[in-house]
């Protein structure tokens, strides 16, 4: 019985480990596979947390979505702003990654 109890206790220490260390590669990976976008935007959701960028590249423009979440820095000059004050016309740079809900904003730079 005493033996069953310390297999027990090894499973949920290795189970904890494993998630612990899923979370940190996660965000490592996260950081690693950031990309950047200039441009203008083109439309503000604040309800829904997202903006609309529209970039030039290679003489071609389009426009991308962004999901802005509660912890995505967003700075004008040296000061934090608010989601809220980004407006339609503002020149972003948005720093950002993909995963399976779309493209999330991490550091957006209003110039």
């Amino acid at each position: 019985m005493r033996l069953i109890g310390v297999a027990a206790a090894a499973v949920v220490l290795m189970a904890a480990f494993l998630s612990l260390s899923a979370v940190c590669c996660a965000d490592t990976v996260q950081k690693a596979e950031l990309s950047a976008v200039s441009g203008v935007v083109t439309a503000v959701d604040w309800v829904g947390d997202k903006i609309v960028v529209r970039t030039f590249h290679a003489g071609q423009a389009d426009e991308i979505s962004f999901i802005v979440p509660n912890d995505a820095v967003i700075v004008k000059g040296t000061s934090k702003i608010p989601f809220g004050d980004i407006n339609i016309a503002d020149k972003v740079t948005v720093q950002y990654y993909g995963d399976f809900g779309g493209l999330k904003a991490v550091h957006i730079t209003v110039k």
